[in-house]
């Protein structure tokens, strides 16, 4: 096998394998976060070091198209491409979602642990579950209806967070959270949100 077939071949390889684990990042950023700042720190390196090859290939690749006239290198221009216009498109909705004004946010403060629940006025939440060793943002989209606050997600905060449903009911001002196993919500439990900005019905 000659030189210039394994270059394109492992260009090829190396920059879908590039663009799907960056795309696969950007598009759970917009449901999830990571908030711890050491974690959150090594991710954006991470990210960093597969952009910038990206950004490699797609100069090496567009570099062997134009002198030696191969191709075959289109390939990985189109997944650096690809990768670039969605990594565009989640930053748009990333920025549409935090510039949005608040419309109500309430919040747990459990002492080593808490809860922040912020509605935006574009019908997008973010639902932040952390500890003193950081945490997690979660996003999603929600609804309310009457003194109901419907959540697009059915684990917000995971399948392994079972604290929580999708269904929050508004009470003057908390919010309640989950209901008992007899599906009633208890106003006396001790987890639930305590309103701090925005309307209370």
């Amino acid at each position: 096998m000659k030189i210039d077939q394994l270059s394109l071949i492992f260009t090829t390889a190396l920059s879908l394998l590039f663009s799907f684990l960056v795309m696969s990042h950007d598009i759970q950023s917009l449901r999830s976060i990571e908030e711890d700042l050491f974690v959150g720190v090594i991710i954006w390196i991470g990210q960093l070091i597969l952009k910038l090859g990206l950004i490699g290939l797609f100069i090496f690749s567009i570099t062997f198209i134009v002198r030696k006239r191969q191709f075959g290198y289109v390939i990985p221009i189109i997944a650096c491409l690809s990768t670039f216009l969605v990594t565009l498109i989640v930053w748009s909705k990333l920025h549409a979602r935090e510039i949005s004004p608040i419309r109500l946010k309430a919040h747990y403060d459990g002492d080593i642990n808490g809860l922040t629940l912020t509605l935006k006025e574009n019908l997008t939440y973010r639902l932040q579950d952390y500890s003193f060793i950081g945490g997690t943002a979660h996003f999603g989209e929600y609804e309310i209806k009457g003194d109901t606050i419907f959540l697009s997600e059915q684990y917000p905060l995971g399948r392994d967070r079972d604290i929580m449903s999708s269904k929050l009911l508004i009470r003057s001002d908390f919010i309640l959270i989950k209901p008992d196993a007899n599906g009633i919500y208890n106003q006396e439990d001790y987890l639930k949100l305590r309103i701090t900005h925005g309307f209370a019905l």
